[in-house]
This record gives structure tokens, sequence and C-alpha cells, in this order.
């Protein structure tokens, strides 16, 4: 009986020990988890100003184009 009730205890303990560690798991992967959110919001946030730049500067060199092209028309006139 007494080696019954020392296994059982062994088990329990055992239990605890993986419930413990699987917590952490868990408390572990929901760290992640924010992390990542907020590594995607970063990353969009990011995406949305290079489109910016890239639409300004392709604004940008249409002018300088369209600048250059008509002092070159007044150039030769």
């Amino acid at each position: 009986m007494d080696e019954n009730t020392q296994i059982v205890k062994s088990i329990r303990d055992r239990q605890e020990e993986k419930d413990a560690k699987l917590e952490n798991l868990t408390i572990d992967v929901h760290s992640m988890q924010g992390v990542l959110t907020a590594l995607t919001e970063s990353v969009l946030s990011n995406k949305y100003e290079l489109e910016f730049i890239s639409r300004k500067t392709y604004l940008n060199e249409m002018e300088i184009f369209n600048l250059r092209r008509s002092s070159f028309e007044n150039k030769t006139k």
C-alpha cells in the first residue's frame, strides 16, 4: 500500500511539473502572438509609407521631366 501511495504521489508531482511547463509554454505563445501582431502592424505601416514615397517620387520625376522638356523646347525655338 505504501508503495502504491509513493507511486501515485510521484505521478501527481510529475503531472504538476508538466502542467507548470504547459502553462509557461502557453504564456510564451501568447507573448509571441502579441509581438507578431505588433510586427505585422509595423510592416503594414512601412508598406504604406513606401507606397507614398514611391508615388511622390514618381510625381517629382515626372515634374522634373516636364520642366527639362519645356526648357529644351524653349531653347530650340
